[in-house]
């Protein structure tokens, strides 16, 4: 940046002219979302539409020069897996930033709902006095979130599992790891082996990112029975719990089966009797 000076007279005012050729610059990885590199996105864990995304900007000067000074920013989200495109919208000056001795600047904006699960570009423009437009690109995605279900004191460490219990009660608990805030609640179900759902209902949670319910469900019966475990985010639930219990002895009873089939063959006969003795003495 440079300064002319012009004077028409000692007691005239002066008229200083600033040039500033250099565009704002950028101070990546200090932003939200951080990563430059499309396969590489960073992982957005904020709620949609609760999210303050932002960026380090500085208007760039010769050295330390601050140049003319940052008048506007704004920033366009276009997602990379559907036609979203929030158009340019305004950014909001937050605070000053001291890195390493120099000053930068933070802006932010507050997202407005985005579309679930997808990939983003975000398109951050500043403009200065002088009308210099400074570009940074970055990329992010929403995650899921994440976490792993303890029943009974066992950890259900993978998707499906069978697991073997002495007692007919399950307590159930979860643990979030990623993502936490993006949990709405945590839902159990517990189903019969035709899919009849016996129970379906949330957990309490118990303190930060970990949900708990002691004597969830007691089976009556004996029987094979699915346990389900959902994590539901605000647009969508995420099976993280499907295993089996078996409750008693599940084998089949074939004793008892060819008895009830030979009780109902003797019933008829008799009856088939009965009604024959009853004629003959008419």
């Amino acid at each position: 940046m440079g300064i002319l000076f012009l004077g028409y007279a000692a007691w005239q005012p002066a008229v200083f002219i600033t040039v500033d050729e250099r565009a704002p610059i950028f101070n990546p990885p200090t932003s939200y979302p951080a990563a430059v590199d499309p396969g590489a996105p960073s992982v957005i864990t904020q709620m949609p539409g609760d999210s303050n995304f932002w960026v380090v900007v500085r208007d760039a000067g010769p050295g330390t020069d601050e140049g003319s000074g940052i008048v506007s920013g704004t920033v366009q989200c276009v997602s990379t897996t559907s036609d979203y495109d929030s158009g340019l919208m305004p950014l909001a000056y937050s605070r000053e930033l001291t890195i390493t001795g120099t000053a930068w600047e933070v802006w932010t904006w507050s997202a407005p709902m985005l579309p679930d699960s997808q990939l983003y570009t975000f398109l951050w423009y500043f403009t200065d006095k002088a009308d210099n437009v400074g570009q940074l690109i970055t990329y992010g995605g929403y995650g899921e979130a994440d976490g792993y279900f303890i029943v009974n004191g066992i950890t259900i460490a993978s998707a499906t599992q069978t697991i073997y219990l002495n007692t007919r009660t399950i307590d159930v608990k979860f643990i979030g790891t990623d993502a936490i805030n993006r949990i709405n609640g945590i839902t159990v179900k517990v189903r019969t082996d035709t899919g009849f759902v016996l129970r379906a209902e949330e957990i309490p949670p118990v303190g930060e990112g970990v949900w708990e319910a002691l004597d969830f469900y007691t089976f009556i019966d004996d029987g094979s029975y699915t346990v389900e475990g959902y994590i539901d985010e605000p647009t969508k639930s995420i099976m993280k719990m499907s295993f089996i219990q078996q409750v008693g002895d599940t084998t089949p009873k074939e004793g008892f089966s060819i008895f009830r089939i030979g009780a109902g063959v003797l019933g008829f006969v008799l009856f088939i009797v009965a009604l024959r003795s009853d004629q003959e003495n008419e």
